[in-house]
């Protein structure tokens, strides 16, 4: 009784080839399907590894905004920021000093500040120097060229803080 059912199909050839040709065909379509698979393994890999460096990069933005819109040291114009900047390294305060700088810069000019050998010759050159100031087209870039007899020595370059409205210094 099981069997009556097939029984019914026995005699029918061209069932079994459907059959067949339908088995033939789920038969490669899961191979092609497994063999898609095997070869993009490494794509999808790579594609898991740049999500996971762009929610890093997203994230190192988040942190770098946030810093930027606490930041509210410096000065409304690039010369104050510049004076006050003067006026830290003369105090040989130089945490305060290095605050003046870009938020992401600040430890590291902090570092520099602390294994400055004469400080007093750099101050020297931001005080007496004859200075330039240019505006860049993209109004948020300040530079300040320091001259002594013509000849340019340095120069400082601002950046415009737009969350806190101040300038403050770039290191290179």
């Amino acid at each position: 009784m099981k069997y009556d059912f097939l029984e019914g199909f026995s005699g029918k050839w061209w069932v079994w080839l459907i059959a067949v040709v339908i088995g033939a065909w789920a038969a490669l379509f899961v191979a092609n399907y497994y063999q898609s698979w095997k070869v993009e393994a490494p794509y999808r890999a790579q594609d898991r590894e740049l999500r996971d460096s762009l929610k890093a990069l997203e994230k190192e933005g988040e942190r770098i905004t946030n810093l930027y819109k606490n930041d509210t040291y410096g000065g409304t114009t690039p010369e104050e920021t510049l004076q006050l900047f003067i006026t830290a390294m003369e105090e040989e305060d130089y945490e305060l000093a290095s605050k003046y700088f870009l938020p992401e810069q600040q430890e590291e000019q902090f570092s520099v500040f602390l294994k400055m050998k004469r400080p007093e010759f750099y101050i020297n050159i931001l005080k007496t120097y004859e200075q330039q100031g240019a505006l860049f087209p993209d109004g948020t870039t300040y530079e300040i060229d320091f001259f002594k007899d013509g000849q340019q020595f340095h120069f400082e370059r601002f950046i415009f803080n737009e969350y806190t409205k101040v300038w403050k210094l770039k290191d290179f």
